[in-house]
């Protein structure tokens, strides 16, 4: 759950940069893409550094189909 906690505090550091009252805009589209892969990105960092075994198998697994 700590780990969620920080990603999600990693999307609201991000999410401000959005005009979220104009709705649908092309700035509002790329936060939201920027804040999902930051977020993201925070969860795997964090739950790999604090030892989750699921994140652990998931990047062992990525990280060797990148650089076999």
């Amino acid at each position: 759950a700590g780990v969620s906690i920080i990603s999600c505090g990693v999307g609201l550091l991000v999410g401000v940069f959005g005009d979220w009252h104009l709705g649908f805009t092309i700035k509002n589209a790329l936060v939201l893409s920027m804040l999902s892969a930051m977020a993201a990105t925070a969860y795997f960092i964090f739950a790999y550094s604090f030892g989750l075994n699921e994140a652990r198998k998931f990047i062992d697994g990525v990280w060797v189909r990148i650089f076999k």
